[in-house]
């Protein structure tokens, strides 16, 4: 009896083995089954949502803004007075002239303190994602070229004053503090003038995302009323009268923007951040004014008396010429791009459905 019982067991086993391999047999000669019931099965995905991926609303980057502007001016104010009245400025022969340069840098170097703190605990998302987008990264190669184009730019709008632009035959080691402190702090000052006058605005409608150009005019327009606005105080405008202080506040309006737009095309904060950042550099380290918001130890300085506001206008608009017309040339033939590889998608569809 145990003989014919294990007999029987073992003939069982046997037929559910030879059952399970011809349904394995099955599976593998019928494929697109098997994938039909695999893509009906509901899949299950977690989303984890970092900071960078995570897409503020707007009211919390204004939120920001405003607190950065409003906490960062006054305790960065309180700290500029502080440093400017450090006995080292006084005897030092170095530190004298860079007086006005770093308490004014301290003042943005508060602000982007508190920025940066803002940004993560209320908009939490990161530096990198605000300038740049959430997908992307900085466009070194971009930067280099914009950059020395603007640069190229800058010398060519000299040449209209080239006249009353004088040598001022700095002594060396002084002038090479001068640069050094420049670019250890001059760019927290551009930097942050890029984020309260531009980085809020790119947001509003396009989030870092490159747009149609046209449908940017309007926020670049009301972008640059408020740079114009906060250069007003700025002795270059102060010290003019009449028509000239329109003129002066026309060259603010122009150059924020050329510098709105140039965001606009590229994609990034990064094109706005290097013309900002070389164009203060070049008015601190290269060609000075005798009237200007900081006093520096520049290599030459223009003496321009006649129709200062009209040649300043007329200069900000050649200092553009160059990267605009890059920037623009490199708009449109991404823009063709773009459109042309939207009209092949739609025609290999159409090839594999037919197929």
């Amino acid at each position: 009896m145990e003989d014919t019982h294990m007999e029987h067991m073992n003939t069982e086993t046997m037929n559910m083995e030879d059952t399970n391999m011809d349904l394995k047999n099955e599976d593998q000669n019928n494929p697109d089954q098997n994938t039909e019931v695999q893509d009906t099965a509901p899949v299950k995905r977690k989303v984890k949502k970092t900071w960078e991926e995570n897409e503020a609303p707007l009211l919390r980057w204004i939120l920001t803004i405003v607190s950065t502007i409003l906490i960062g001016m006054v305790i960065g104010n309180i700290i500029s007075v502080i440093i400017s009245r450090l006995p080292c400025f006084d005897s030092g022969k170095f530190l004298a002239p860079e007086r006005d340069l770093i308490s004014g840098v301290a003042v943005f170097a508060v602000m982007f303190l508190f920025f940066w703190l803002f940004l993560r605990t209320i908009c939490r998302t990161s530096l990198r994602a605000f300038f740049f987008g959430k997908n992307r990264r900085a466009d070194v190669k971009q930067v280099l070229i914009i950059g020395g184009l603007y640069m190229i730019g800058m010398l060519l709008s000299m040449i209209p004053n080239s006249a009353n632009i004088s040598f001022m035959h700095p002594d060396p080691a002084l002038m090479t503090v001068n640069i050094l402190f420049c670019l250890c702090f001059l760019w927290m000052q551009t930097t942050m003038e890029e984020i309260v006058f531009r980085g809020l605005f790119l947001r509003i409608p396009y989030k870092n995302k490159v747009p149609v150009l046209p449908k940017g005019l309007l926020v670049a327009f009301l972008s640059s009323l408020l740079f114009m606005a906060g250069h007003l105080a700025n002795p270059e405008v102060t010290t003019q009268s009449g028509l000239n202080i329109a003129l002066m506040a026309s060259s603010y309006f122009v150059s924020g923007f050329m510098m709105f737009l140039s965001n606009l095309m590229l994609g990034g904060m990064e094109a706005g951040m290097i013309i900002h950042f070389i164009n203060n550099f070049f008015c601190f380290v290269f060609v000075s004014s005798e009237v200007t918001v900081i006093v520096s130890p520049a290599l030459f300085v223009d003496y321009t008396q006649d129709n200062v506001a009209l040649r300043g206008l007329i200069a900000t608009v050649i200092a553009y010429i160059p990267s605009m017309v890059y920037l623009v040339w490199r708009y449109r033939r991404k823009r063709a791009e773009m459109i042309a590889a939207q009209s092949v998608e739609p025609a290999e569809s159409d090839h594999n459905e037919s197929v």
